[in-house]
């Protein structure tokens, strides 16, 4: 409640003059007031303290109530102006499905000529490992012939010859398991040869195993026995001599029918540091 100066002058005016001059000590109070300022009267707040809380929370929660409404609000827009992109990407999404689904049944239609060219491609390794340790059989006589030839006309005779042949040694197997004078020789070999042939002269014999040795389709040949043969007439008298003999020579990698690479002889030849470690423990 508010009461204005111009009111409460009048007030004091209708208890009398009298009394203003009796109480002189509020005189400068009223003076000191301006025209234009009111005088209010004490206010009490009577409301108990869980009232006011229970206003505050309810403030509280409309302003989140609206700021959630905003946020929503915005969201919804926001969705709303991707909704061409989104549509526009389950278009794509729908055409790759639809091609996904086209190759699948073009790679279900092809699969049989998927099989059938790995079948091939399987049989080409088999028949290529399969020549590459295939031996040149008929170079090997035509050589051993051309080494007899070298000795002289009809010097030497071969009478039978065998060959058996073990491939290409795996790296843990011996590389040459023929029989061999030199056992420090690390030649390689795919056969072992057994040979019988008679000469003239034991002379003719070592150059036989000198043009054999000449030759890198051979490895260690050597004669393990010879026999001399002495031919008589009726009167018992030695008209001539021939010698019979029998020997061994290994058949080098050059006999193969597809050589072997460097790559692939360094491999047989250079023990595998693993393996050397594994066998070590």
């Amino acid at each position: 409640m508010k009461i204005t100066l111009t009111a409460m002058r009048e007030k004091l005016n209708s208890l009398g003059k009298s009394d203003m001059r009796s109480r002189p000590d509020q005189a400068p109070v009223l003076s000191a007031l301006g025209e234009n300022e009111t005088v209010s009267l004490p206010r009490v707040n009577l409301l108990p303290g869980a009232i006011r809380q229970s206003i505050r929370i309810n403030n509280t929660i409309k302003r989140f109530a609206i700021a959630s409404g905003v946020i929503v609000g915005l969201a919804v827009v926001v969705y709303l102006m991707q909704i061409p992109a989104i549509n526009q990407a389950e278009e794509k999404l729908n055409i790759s499905m639809e091609s996904n689904q086209e190759l699948n049944a073009q790679v279900v239609a092809l699969s049989p000529i998927g099989e059938l060219y790995a079948a091939l491609t399987r049989q080409q390794d088999f028949v290529k490992e399969t020549l590459a340790s295939s031996p040149r059989a008929s170079e090997v006589f035509v050589r051993m012939q051309r080494a007899a030839d070298q000795v002289g006309p009809s010097a030497v005779t071969i009478t039978s010859t065998s060959i058996s042949y073990q491939g290409i040694p795996l790296p843990d197997t011996p590389f040459n398991p023929c029989p061999n004078p030199d056992p420090f020789n690390e030649s390689i070999t795919i056969g072992c040869m057994s040979f019988n042939a008679t000469a003239d002269s034991r002379d003719q014999i070592s150059s036989f195993l000198n043009y054999l040795a000449a030759d890198p389709l051979f490895v260690g040949p050597f004669v393990d026995s010879s026999i001399i043969n002495t031919t008589t007439t009726d009167g018992n008298q030695g008209s001539g001599s021939q010698v019979s003999f029998s020997g061994t020579a290994g058949i080098s990698i050059d006999g193969l029918q597809t050589k072997l690479t460097p790559e692939e002889i360094s491999a047989l030849t250079t023990p595998d540091e693993n393996q050397s470690a594994e066998g070590a423990n």
